[in-house]
């Protein structure tokens, strides 16, 4: 991995690479630049993901909220829903955000699936946004949450986790 800059989840490829990872994720927590979670299955008290606050604009109350990774079993699951309530919840209610974007890359229709079913909108594609490690030139889906959007999605959220649950 590149010093600094540890690498994403979905390329760990040895155990110093998780490690790595997640001193990266804590000297963010510890410099208040992201807020970084590991995603526990209450069943069996396991770490089954992660998921992050990060590039946040104080002076906007804007943050994005990605980073998130579950492992295969977890996917499609109540915990994601979960998850992102209690993220959403934090960002609309304790942080007083305006807004809360996620961004994926236009390639990952499974990614673009699981936040429209949380009931983000789509606000378009960002074309040429981010080179990625390999040297692609990725664009990105925007989506985003907004406090005007938040009292529907709230109510949307907590349907859907009655729903599974039942």
């Amino acid at each position: 991995s590149r010093p600094g800059k540890s690498p994403t989840p979905s390329l760990l490829a040895s155990k110093n690479d998780l490690q790595d990872w997640i001193g990266v994720a804590m000297d963010a927590n510890r410099r208040g630049v992201e807020m970084n979670f590991t995603i526990i299955d209450e069943a069996s008290q396991s770490a089954v993901g992660t998921t992050s606050f990060y590039r946040v604009v104080p002076e906007h109350k804007r943050l994005e909220l990605g980073k998130t990774w579950l492992g295969a079993p977890y996917r499609r699951t109540r915990i994601n829903t979960a998850a992102k309530y209690l993220m959403l919840n934090h960002a609309f209610e304790v942080i007083l955000a305006n807004r809360v974007e996620l961004n994926t890359d236009t390639r990952n229709v499974r990614s673009q699936r699981a936040i429209e079913r949380l009931g983000a909108v789509r606000d378009g594609v960002l074309r040429c946004h981010t080179i990625m490690r390999n040297g692609f030139v990725r664009d990105t889906v925007n989506y985003s949450f907004t406090m005007r959007d938040w009292p529907a999605t709230k109510a949307f959220l907590l349907k859907l986790l009655e729903e599974r649950t039942s």
